[in-house]
């Protein structure tokens, strides 16, 4: 019986000790990096489409070069966050998106303009 008593003991220690774990494991933090690269993706959208209206025009306006680059920098972002949220479609798809914009940028401002 008193084999049967240590036993107990140990189970209920047991028991405790994971009990305190689960009350001391830290909430979960809130993750705003998704609405983060949504709205860095949609400012990149907006560059590029008015550097590609500029270029279609013709016209290297003083501007084009430093949206270029932003494009670019936005695309670094925007896959930086992706790659934390490894397996997220959405994410992956505008990475690869905003990367071939910044290439498409970078070729056709460098082909226009003296940046």
């Amino acid at each position: 019986m008193h084999v049967r008593g240590a036993l107990i003991a140990t189970l209920g220690l047991a028991l405790a000790a994971c009990s305190a774990q689960v009350a001391v494991a830290a909430p979960h933090e809130r993750d705003d990096s998704r609405p983060q690269a949504q709205r860095r993706y949609a400012e990149l959208v907006e560059i590029d489409t008015t550097v590609a209206a500029a270029l279609d025009r013709a016209e290297c306006e003083a501007n084009i070069c430093p949206s270029a680059l932003r494009i670019c920098e936005l695309a670094d972002q925007i896959c930086e966050i992706a790659g934390r949220h490894d397996g997220d479609r959405e994410l992956g798809i505008r990475c690869a998106d905003s990367r071939r914009r910044c290439d498409r940028v970078t070729e056709r401002v460098g082909a226009a303009c003296d940046c």
